[in-house]
Order: structure tokens, then C-alpha cells, then sequence
């Protein structure tokens, strides 16, 4: 305790309201600067989720395509009968 009277006593009052204006400025800016970081971290991972669900809409999409198309050249190749279970192309796209 005695070296913070002894350091008040140097500073004298103005020294020591000038210290805590100071340390209140910094304080404040440190605080915003932490704000812009964990707002910038958090919009990050916010668009990697997006991006990653659309990832997975996309290849969702893309298989359910993919069987589309499959069952169509499959069908183009089997025979039109009941039992191959083929379909006329007709030129219409079923997917």
C-alpha cells in the first residue's frame, strides 16, 4: 500500500485523473476493438455453415439428378415392355 501512496504523491491529483481518463480511453477502445473481432469471427463462421449447407443442397441436388438421369438411360436402353419396366422417350425430361 505504501507504494501506491507513494506514487500517488508523486502524480499528485491531476496526474492521478489524468491516469484514469487514460486508462478509460483505452479501456473503451479495447472493448470496441473486441467487439470488431468476435463480429468478424462470428460472421466467419456464420458463412462457413451457409456455405457448407449449401454444399450439401447442392450435392443433394446433384444425386437426386444423377438418379434422374440414370433411371432415363436405363430406361432408353431396356426394351418397352412391362417386365424391363422401360418408358418411351417422348422428350420430356422426368427428374
Amino acid at each position: 500500500m505504501s507504494i501506491l501512496t507513494s506514487l500517488w504523491s508523486l502524480m499528485g491529483w491531476r496526474g492521478a485523473a489524468g491516469l484514469a481518463i487514460g486508462v478509460m480511453l483505452a479501456g473503451t477502445a479495447g472493448y470496441h476493438a473486441g467487439r470488431v473481432v468476435v463480429g468478424a469471427a462470428f460472421k466467419e463462421r456464420l458463412e462457413r455453415r451457409l456455405a457448407e449447407f449449401e454444399l450439401r443442397r447442392l450435392e443433394r441436388e446433384n444425386d437426386r439428378t444423377d438418379a434422374a438421369l440414370a433411371a432415363r438411360r436405363q430406361a432408353e436402353r431396356a426394351p418397352f415392355d412391362d417386365l424391363a419396366g422401360g418408358l418411351p422417350d417422348d422428350g420430356f425430361r422426368r427428374d
